[in-house]
């Protein structure tokens, strides 16, 4: 990702970048390019990539590849992030947490899908957690 061209055109960028090397992947037009496998994080509020909790980037349609993102609510503001339709195509996706910051984060993502813990928005069948004990929910 070209981060130094900005949000806007970064994620343009970018998301043309992946379309014409995935294009094979992902033959039908209107879909988003298929990743084999992404590796994410989680933060404390659930969010994943730069995707925030109630964002207006949860939005997107399915044809969304790549996002800026201009008011993120942890440093730095402006990002580029994958959609949440390119997230949930990918055919394997990790989700990695760390430290007791995540626990609850970790307790919501295995809840109800809700915009409010977008991390509980990714494909469960396509998911592998790995949680140290810190970060691991209790009572689950």
């Amino acid at each position: 990702m070209l981060g130094e061209l900005g949000p806007d055109d970064g994620a343009r960028s970018y998301a043309e970048e992946l379309t014409r090397q995935l294009a094979l992947a992902a033959p039908d037009r209107g879909q988003p390019p298929v990743l084999d496998l992404i590796v994410l994080g989680i933060g404390p509020d659930g969010h994943v990539a730069s995707l925030f909790p109630g964002a207006a980037t949860l939005d997107a349609g399915p044809e969304a590849v790549c996002l800026g993102v201009h008011d993120s609510p942890k440093p730095p503001p402006e990002r580029i992030t994958l959609s949440l339709a390119v997230l949930r195509a990918a055919r394997e996706c990790m989700l990695l947490a760390t430290g007791p910051s995540k626990a609850d984060a970790m307790s919501a993502m295995l809840g109800e899908p809700t915009r409010h813990v977008p991390a509980s928005l990714l494909r469960r069948e396509r998911l592998t957690v790995i949680a140290d004990d810190a970060a691991a929910p209790t009572g689950r």
